[in-house]
């Protein structure tokens, strides 16, 4: 189960090289999510508002999704021999448990509508994928530019022995 875990993390954060950078990602995006989903139900006006509430719903999504998806995965999946079910399951198991779970327990949590709070999920998810995208490009980046820069490096030392 821990396995099947790691490897919805790491498929989620676009399957980082290292621990280090899975952690850095995982961290700046659930900080990212719980930013938006605490600033979202303020502007929304939201009974009941807070951080704490805030973070405990995005922690307990995340928690019940992820454990949602890899029972799903491990439970479910392997009585279809067809790949398109085997790729449709673990999609309708997180699409489930976001609407049936997740949704109605940030209703109660904040004393909100049903549809404003699957609102401020959905914009909370979509704020921590694009910034774990960023993320991910900088990173990328990053890595490319050294090697670029040491090829460029060397071009300049040929045409300097060339002169």
């Amino acid at each position: 189960m821990t396995e099947e875990i790691l490897s919805i993390l790491k498929l989620l954060t676009g399957d980082p090289q290292s621990n280090t950078e899975l952690g850095a990602l995982l961290l700046l995006s659930l900080v990212a999510f719980v930013a938006v989903v605490d600033k979202t139900t303020r502007s929304f006006k939201f009974p009941l508002t807070g951080t704490g509430r805030a973070i405990g719903i995005v922690l307990g999504g995340i928690v019940i999704g992820i454990a949602g998806v890899a029972a799903a995965n491990l439970y479910i999946t392997p009585y279809f021999q067809a790949e398109l079910y085997k790729v449709l399951v673990p999609v309708v198991a997180g699409l489930f448990l976001f609407l049936a779970v997740v949704g109605p327990a940030t209703c109660f949590l904040f004393r909100g509508p049903y549809f404003k709070s699957l609102f401020v999920l959905a914009l909370g998810l979509i704020a921590a994928a694009a910034l774990s995208l960023l993320l991910r490009a900088g990173i990328q980046a990053v890595r490319s530019g050294g090697k670029d820069f040491q090829k460029t490096r060397e071009r300049t030392q040929k045409i300097n022995k060339v002169l």
